[in-house]
């Protein structure tokens, strides 16, 4: 079953953060390629899929030796991931976003060593971040009682998903489902980890924090 491990990586060459989407230079490379290299050590490259409608990036991960999957320029994501998990020969897929370019090599081994040991009441994987805070929804406090005092460490968490990781079954799809399963299990992850670019302010904030980036993890 090991062996049986897809990569997916989406890519556009624009986007609505920034003109040049996932191309945008990022250290002294692009941010998809960064990504590329984050899961090359995991499995053969043969099994990693980018999933684009952009010439320019059919054209740059030639290189890598990679596949490519022709998706549209459709914006309904269940259509476009119908679309890019198709073609997968794979029977588990994992998904590594350009936009979480903090997840490490050794965050994907770690994360495919859990999926592997789940109890079967999980069906699928995905990256969370853990929050303890006070939290308010549609007006009103979701996690503490506004008349009770309570510190954070005795709050009930809500956990984000940080877009960093999902690990599933191919079968999902054919039930319509986007990148995990009916059970997933919360894979928690650190603040730096967590990141995800999803605007100009967040590529500049990443940018800046490669550095710690390289200090914390092992790259």
């Amino acid at each position: 079953m090991r062996d049986n491990i897809a990569v997916l990586i989406p890519a556009l060459d624009s986007n609505r953060y920034y003109p040049e989407g996932d191309l945008v230079l990022f250290g002294d490379t692009t941010l998809l390629e960064w990504k590329i290299s984050q899961v090359l050590g995991l499995i053969d490259r043969k099994k990693i899929y980018i999933a684009t409608p952009s010439e320019k990036i059919t054209e740059l991960v030639q290189g890598y030796g990679v596949k490519v999957v022709k998706r549209s320029q459709n914006t309904q994501s269940l259509e476009w991931i119908k679309e890019c998990v198709k073609p997968v020969k794979e029977e588990i897929i994992l998904w590594a976003c350009v936009t979480s370019p903090f997840v490490s090599e050794g965050d994907y081994r770690q994360m495919l060593e859990t999926f592997f040991n789940l109890p079967k009441n999980y069906d699928s994987l995905i990256a969370v971040y853990k929050e303890q805070e006070y939290i308010l929804f549609q007006n009103a406090p979701l996690n503490f009682d506004i008349d009770q005092y309570a510190i954070r460490e005795d709050l009930n968490p809500v956990y984000r998903i940080t877009n960093g990781c999902y690990i599933t079954h191919k079968e999902s799809y054919h039930q319509n489902r986007k990148f995990f399963g009916h059970s997933p299990y919360y894979y928690e992850v650190d603040r730096l980890t967590s990141l995800e670019i999803k605007d100009i302010n967040d590529y500049a904030m990443a940018s800046n924090l490669l550095s710690l980036y390289f200090k914390t993890k092992e790259v």
